[in-house]
């Protein structure tokens, strides 16, 4: 059988991949992986274990408490008999926990990073130009105004 390698794979904006996207992505052979992403998925161990698994590195086991309510019904359906007694009998202990969040951290350190930006200040010039508002655009916006301040500028 024939299997066709990359060179690298780079995922650009890893956050945005869906599961169907996500579990294509993850199927690719490659000798190096990269991430590029303003926002990485970093908010919780889920998040990380699947920057993790993308490059190959494995974080740790699935919690029955992560991915929402939803997601558990699901994974409670996809279990034998017995995987669902052994749900019963296995209570993560807050070590446990604890322990694993170390584990994503210590990736994190290793695996990822942020470039700052070695650009000069960016000079800029203000110019202030006062515009009449024709009435009806006045009213409009005072209107809108009134509104928000109504709100507490929440909107």
């Amino acid at each position: 059988m024939l299997t066709f390698s990359f060179r690298r794979v780079v995922a650009d904006e890893f956050t945005y991949l869906e599961k169907k996207e996500l579990a294509g992505v993850l199927q690719l052979s490659s000798c190096y992986k990269w991430i590029l992403s303003g926002t990485p998925p970093v908010n919780d161990f889920p998040a990380i274990r699947s920057i993790a698994t993308f490059m190959g590195i494995h974080l740790g086991v699935e919690d029955d408490a992560e991915g929402g309510a939803q997601t558990a019904k699901q994974r409670a359906k996809e279990k034998t008999e017995a995987e669902k007694f052994h749900a019963f009998r296995e209570v993560h202990s807050a070590a446990w926990h604890r322990r694993r969040g170390d584990l994503a951290q210590e990736f994190l350190n290793t695996f990822v990073r942020q470039n700052i930006a070695e650009i000069d200040d960016i000079p800029t010039l203000e110019h202030v130009h006062t515009i009449r508002l024709p009435a009806s655009e006045g009213a409009v916006y005072l209107e809108l105004e009134h509104h928000l301040q109504a709100l507490e500028m929440q909107a």
